[in-house]
This record gives structure tokens, sequence and C-alpha cells, in this order.
């Protein structure tokens, strides 16, 4: 939250700060991405609730 704040009050103009903010959102994206994935095609998601 620090970062997207960050770099909203300075409006962009720290690139470090920047591109901090867009790497933390893709690696959050990423990590969203295939939790769904996984537990969506998880083995355990495909077994009857009669068998669990």
């Amino acid at each position: 939250m620090l970062l997207g704040w960050g770099t909203y009050h300075w409006h962009l103009q720290i690139e470090p700060l920047t591109i901090g903010h867009q790497m933390v959102g893709a690696a959050l994206l990423g990590f969203l991405a295939s939790a769904g994935f996984r537990s969506h095609f998880s083995p355990l998601s495909s077994v009857p609730e009669e068998y669990v």
C-alpha cells in the first residue's frame, strides 16, 4: 500500500518507486492467477465428496 501511495503522491516522478510498484503488482497478479489455476485443477477438486 505504501508503494501505491508513494507512486500516486509523487505523480510517477520517482522511477524506482514506480518500477517497484509495477513489480509488486505483477507478482501479486501472478500469485493470484497461479493459486486460482492450481485450486481449480487440483487433484483433490475432482474427488467426489463421499470419499473425502
